[in-house]
C-alpha cells in the first residue's frame, strides 16, 4: 500500500467541523474549513472521529447488504436472485483484481483507520479536555482501528498494519508498507480492543448502540480471538481460554442482556432489536438491553423531507428494501413501504427451525424462524381501490389449508408444505405433501372431536377467497409476491388473485382429541397435490428481519429503496453463542455446563420462556460444535457474520460441508447454488477477495496477488 494515495485521499488538513458544515463526509479541501495546525482541537477530533464512523455508510461495506462484511450469496442461509445474470458483486465470485468495488471496500476501510489515527494523535497535544473524555474518545478510535483491520484481514487475508497516522510519517511518504500474516493482524486489533476496554464509557452510561462502547470492546474482541482460536491457518487455540476468562466476568456483570419483552401480540422479544433498527432506534435502556454496537443511518430521503436538496448524504441503505416482508407498493406515500425479492433465505436455514418429526428432534415453536423467514407478503399499491372488507394492509399467505365449512377450532393448526425435489427448478416446486407441525386445538365435527375429514382437488382455480362463500369443501391454496394484480371484470382491483391451489389431489385430515393428528394424500398413487410449481417455495419468500412497516417519520414522498435502517454489528446474543463455543474447547476455565446455558439462555428466549430458568421443553442437554453451528444462524441469520463463521470453522468443505448441503437442499437450482458452488471448487482462491490490482501497482516492492486471482 502506497502511503502517498492515502495521505492524497484522507487529508487531516480537509477535516469537516461538523458545527460548520452539513456535509460530513466531504474530506475535499475547501476555503474557510478547519485547519489542524498540530495543536488538537476538541470539535475537530469529534469530527474527525465522526467521519471515521461515516465511512461505514457507503454502499461497499454497510449502505448495502451484498458488499464488504455483509456478502452472503454464498452462505448457507441466504442467496442473491438472478445472481448469474449480475457482475460486480464480490461474494458472488463474477469480479477481477480490478474490480472497482473491490478497491472500494479496501480505501474505505482504510479511511476508517486513517480518520482514527488522526484522532488519537490530536488528542495527545488537545488542551481542556478531561482526561476521561480524552480516554473514551481514544478508545473509540481506537476499536474502530481494531475493526477494520479485522475484517481487512478476513476479506483480504494478510494486509498491511497501519498503527500511525500518515500526518505524523511526513508529507510526500513514499514508503509501501508490507503485508502482515493474518495472525499478527488479528493479534494487533484485539490488543487494541482490550486496551480500549477500562477507557471507554459504558453502555449503561450513553445510553446508545450508535457509538463504541466497553461493551463493543469487549464483544469484538471476543469475535476476533474466536476467529484467531478456530480459523484452520491461525490455530492461536489459547484464545479458547481468554474468551471464557472475559466473556464469563461481562455475561456475569453487565450491563447488556437479552431482549425478553415481547413486542405486541405475535411479535417475539426476538424482533424488539431488528424493530429498533428499522425505526433508528439506538436507544440503550434496561427494557431494551440488547444492543452493542449498530451502523447508524438516519437520512431516509435527499428528494423531500429533512434532508431534502443535501444530495451528497448516503442515503443508500437496503435493509428492509431489499431484505423485508416483499411489498408491491412503490408509491410515495404507501404505509408499508415497498420491498422486492432481491435477498432470499434458503431452505437449508429455514429446515433447521424443523425436524419433521413432530418436535421430537427439534422443540416446535422457534419464533425465530416466521420473523426471519415471512409467511406472507403484500400485495397491494396505495393507488388501487380496494375490496370490501380488506385494506393496503393485508397479509397473503404464501400456503393456507382452508377447512370444510363444518369444521371448528379454538386454535389453528401450524401446517407446513413440502415440495417435491424431483421436480425443483430455480424457484419452483410441485406441492408433495403438508406436514402437521403442530396440530392445533379444538377442533370440532359438530359435536365430534376425534374423525376425518377429506379436503378434494379443487376443482378451478378459486382465484379469490370469494369463491370459498359457496364452496363448502375448503381447499388448499396460495399466494405469490408480484405486481399483478386481478383486475377481472366485477372485481375490485387490488384484490390479489390466488396462484396457488391444490388442482391435481385432495388430502385425509385426521383429527384426535380436537388435534390434527395426520395429513395424507387422499390418493397417495396419484401423484403430488399440485400439478403447477405455483406454490411459494421458501426461496420465493423473501427476507423478514428487518420489516419497513415499522419505520417512522417517513418523509412526504418515500423513497423506494431506501430505508434508513441501522445494521447491528454486535449484539448481547452473538455474546452469548461466543461464549458457549468457547467453553467447548478452553483448556484453562473450560466449563461446558456453563456453555450449555449460555445457549440455552439464547434458546429459551427463542421460544418466548423465561431465558433464566432451565426448560426442559427447549433446552438442549447436550452440545458440540455443529450445535452451535446451527444455533448461531437460527440466532444470527442475514447479520453478516455466517461468511466468517464458516471460513473459520473450514465449514464451507470441511466435515459440515455447507457446500454440498447447499446445493443438496436447493436441487436443480443453478442460479442458486452458483456462487457456493464457485466457491466450494476454487476454495482457496474465493475463500479471499483479490488484492486491489492498483495497490499492488503502487507498491510491487512488498504487495503481492492473493492465490488464484
Amino acid at each position: 500500500m502506497n502511503i502517498s494515495k492515502i495521505y492524497k485521499t484522507i487529508l487531516l488538513l480537509s477535516i469537516v467541523c461538523l458545527t460548520a458544515c452539513n456535509n460530513m463526509w466531504d474530506l475535499n479541501m475547501k476555503p474557510g474549513k478547519p485547519v489542524y495546525d498540530g495543536t488538537g482541537n476538541e470539535a475537530l477530533i469529534r469530527a474527525q472521529l465522526t467521519c471515521a464512523y461515516s465511512f461505514f455508510l457507503y454502499s461497499q461495506l454497510f449502505g448495502e447488504y451484498y458488499y464488504g462484511s455483509l456478502g452472503a450469496m454464498d452462505t448457507d442461509e441466504a442467496f442473491r436472485y438472478a445472481i448469474a445474470t449480475n457482475t460486480g458483486i464480490p461474494f458472488a465470485h463474477n469480479i477481477t483484481s480490478a474490480d472497482n468495488q473491490t478497491a472500494t471496500i479496501w480505501t474505505l476501510y482504510y479511511k476508517v483507520n486513517e480518520c482514527a489515527a488522526d484522532v488519537i494523535m490530536m488528542l495527545k497535544t488537545v488542551p481542556g479536555m478531561s482526561e476521561l473524555e480524552k480516554d473514551d474518545l481514544r478508545g473509540q478510535a481506537m476499536v474502530l482501528q481494531a475493526f477494520v483491520h479485522f475484517m481487512l484481514a478476513v476479506d483480504f487475508g494478510p494486509v498491511p498494519i497501519k498503527d500511525i497516522p500518515t500526518y505524523e510519517m511526513g508529507m510526500g511518504l513514499k514508503a509501501e508498507l508490507e503485508r502482515k500474516p493474518i495472525k499478527d493482524v488479528c493479534q494487533y486489533a484485539l490488543d487494541l480492543c482490550r486496551e480500549a476496554v477500562p477507557m471507554l464509557k459504558s453502555i449503561d452510561q450513553t445510553k446508545t448502540t450508535a457509538s463504541i462502547t466497553k461493551s463493543a470492546a469487549e464483544a469484538l474482541s471476543y469475535r476476533i480471538a474466536l476467529y484467531m482460536a478456530s480459523h484452520p491457518d491461525i490455530n492461536d487455540t489459547e484464545k479458547y481460554n481468554d474468551i471464557v476468562r472475559w466473556a464469563d466476568e461481562f455475561i456475569a456483570t453487565g450491563p447488556n442482556k437479552l431482549n425478553t419483552l415481547a413486542v405486541g401480540p405475535g411479535v417475539p422479544a426476538y424482533a424488539r432489536l431488528f424493530i429498533n433498527n428499522m425505526q433508528n432506534n439506538a436507544s440503550w435502556n434496561t427494557d431494551n438491553p440488547e444492543g452493542i454496537w449498530d451502523i447508524i443511518f438516519f437520512c431516509k430521503s435527499t428528494s423531500s423531507g429533512t434532508y431534502a436538496g443535501i444530495t451528497r448524504l448516503q442515503t443508500s441503505m437496503r435493509l428492509g428494501s431489499q431484505m423485508g416482508v416483499p411489498c408491491a407498493d412503490n408509491t410515495a406515500t404507501t404505509p408499508i413501504g415497498y420491498c422486492d425479492l432481491t435477498y432470499r433465505a434458503l431452505n437449508n436455514l429455514y429446515e433447521k427451525y424443523i425436524d419433521f418429526n413432530h418436535g421430537v428432534d427439534y422443540p416446535i415453536g422457534d419464533l425465530r424462524r416466521d420473523w426471519n423467514v415471512p409467511t406472507f407478503c403484500y400485495k397491494y399499491k396505495t393507488t388501487d381501490a380496494m375490496p370490501f372488507g380488506m385494506d393496503v394492509s393485508q397479509q397473503f399467505p404464501y400456503f393456507r389449508v382452508i377447512m370444510p365449512t363444518a369444521i371448528t377450532c379454538t386454535k389453528e393448526a401450524t401446517l407446513i408444505p413440502v415440495f417435491d425435489k424431483a421436480s425443483w427448478a430455480d424457484n419452483a416446486g410441485k406441492l408433495k405433501e403438508i406436514y402437521v407441525e403442530d396440530g392445533g386445538a379444538g377442533y370440532k365435527n359438530g359435536t365430534l372431536t376425534t374423525f376425518t375429514v377429506t379436503i378434494p382437488k379443487l376443482p378451478a382455480n378459486p382465484t379469490t377467497m370469494a369463491y370459498f362463500s359457496t364452496y363448502t369443501s375448503g381447499g388448499i391454496i396460495g399466494y405469490k409476491f408480484g405486481s399483478n394484480l386481478y383486475t377481472t371484470a366485477g372485481i375490485h382491483k387490488g384484490y390479489q388473485a390466488i396462484q396457488a391451489y391444490n388442482d391435481n389431489n385432495g388430502i385425509t385430515i385426521t383429527v384426535t382429541d380436537g388435534k390434527i393428528t395426520n395429513i395424507v394424500n387422499s390418493v397417495p398413487a396419484s401423484g403430488n397435490l399440485s400439478k403447477s410449481t405455483s406454490f411459494a417455495m421458501v426461496t420465493e419468500r423473501g427476507i423478514g428481519k428487518w420489516r419497513r412497516e415499522y419505520e417512522v417519520n417517513v418523509p412526504p414522498i418515500r423513497q423506494q429503496y431506501v430505508t434508513s435502517c441501522n445494521v447491528p454489528v454486535l449484539r448481547f446474543a452473538d455474546v452469548l453463542l461466543m461464549a458457549a463455543e468457547a467453553h467447548l474447547f478452553a483448556t484453562v476455565g473450560g466449563d461446558k455446563a456453563k456453555g450449555l446455558n449460555y445457549l440455552n439462555m439464547v434458546r429459551r428466549r427463542a421460544y418466548g420462556v423465561d431465558v433464566n430458568t432451565a426448560n426442559p421443553a427447549v433446552d438442549f442437554s447436550t452440545y458440540n460444535l455443529e450445535t452451535v453451528m446451527d444455533e448461531r444462524s437460527r440466532e444470527l441469520c442475514f447479520e453478516g457474520i455466517r461468511r466468517t463463521d464458516l471460513v473459520r470453522w473450514n465449514a464451507y468443505i470441511g466435515s459440515y460441508n455447507a457446500v454440498e448441503r447447499v446445493v443438496a437442499g436447493n436441487p436443480n437450482s443453478a442460479n442458486i447454488n452458483s456462487p457456493i458452488i464457485k466457491l466450494g471448487a476454487e476454495y482457496v482462491k474465493y475463500s479471499l477477495l483479490p488484492i486491489p490490482q492498483a495497490e499492488i501497482g503502487k507498491a510491487p516492492n512488498t504487495f503481492y496477488q492473493n492465490l488464484g486471482w
